[in-house]
């Protein structure tokens, strides 16, 4: 083996007085090759390993579900659609009232609910579709979202990283804004002024989120009006997270083509 190597050199060293350059450390990296039978360590691409948050999910405490003062309401809960049409406050504030914050330029720049639409309809509509037709809860589709925040908030994700959840690979990316966004509804939920987006990296879905929407999603059942630019859909987050969808809708989302219409039709009763 001396012999050999002493060759290599020997081709090395003619190669470098008749031929082109050749690179210091090449005969190094060629000997290493030829006798483990791989690249060195410094040369060998390594797959980075994602976060896992499947097992740090399970130990978040969920919010323990309470009636509304002066409603019938559930907060944190399931609620029938019967239920929401009839309310006329919610958390002591009349819906009327509720409404007027919601609008654009009042508690947000860009408002929650856009002139002509209307809470009590905006929130039933929302429950007719995820409770009703897909026999899950708000706080089931916000969940996901408030693991990730909560990962961050921790320091076990980067906010702008890639991680596992439930077998699936997602990429979460941050962006932040200015001040701080306050719930409509007057309680304690709020958020540090940031935006972030989180990308299902297997099937290409991702939703877009203020850091406020996941609580108020899972607290009072609000995705925000249709017609506000940065509504959460209930369908966007299924998609997004489909391992909360049946098997037969969630293998959908990971076909070629127009996944979109496609769930959503399956969904349809």
């Amino acid at each position: 083996m001396r012999v050999w190597i002493r060759g290599v050199g020997f081709a090395a060293l003619v190669l470098g007085l008749s031929g082109p350059p050749v690179q210091a450390g090449w005969l190094e990296k060629v000997c290493q090759i030829f006798l483990s039978g791989k690249p060195s360590p410094s040369t060998a691409k390594t797959t980075p390993i994602l976060v896992d948050l499947t097992e740090f999910a399970q130990t978040l405490l969920r919010e323990s579900p309470s009636i509304d003062h002066g409603t019938a309401f559930k907060i944190y809960a399931t609620n029938s659609s019967e239920v929401i049409r009839g309310l006329d406050r919610l958390n002591g504030i009349a819906i009327a009232q509720i409404e007027s914050q919601m609008r654009p330029g009042k508690d947000s720049v860009s408002g929650f609910l856009m002139p002509g639409e209307r809470l009590l309809e905006v929130m039933a509509n929302d429950n007719d579709l995820v409770v009703n037709d897909w026999n899950l809860s708000h706080a089931e589709l916000a969940f996901p979202m408030q693991v990730v925040l909560a990962a961050i908030d921790k320091g076990l994700l980067d906010p702008q990283g890639s991680f596992r959840f439930r077998g699936t690979r997602f990429r979460m990316s941050t962006l932040s804004t200015a001040g701080t966004q306050h719930s409509p509804f007057q309680d304690s939920v709020y958020a540090a002024g940031q935006n972030g987006q989180i990308a299902n990296l297997d099937n290409g879905q991702s939703v877009e989120f203020s850091f406020l929407l996941p609580d108020l999603i899972a607290k009072w059942g609000f995705y925000e009006g249709p017609q506000v630019h940065h509504r959460l859909a209930p369908q966007n987050i299924l998609m997004t997270f489909d391992f909360l969808a049946p098997e037969s809708a969630r293998s959908l989302t990971r076909q070629e083509g127009n996944a979109d219409a496609r769930l959503i039709k399956y969904f349809e009763k």
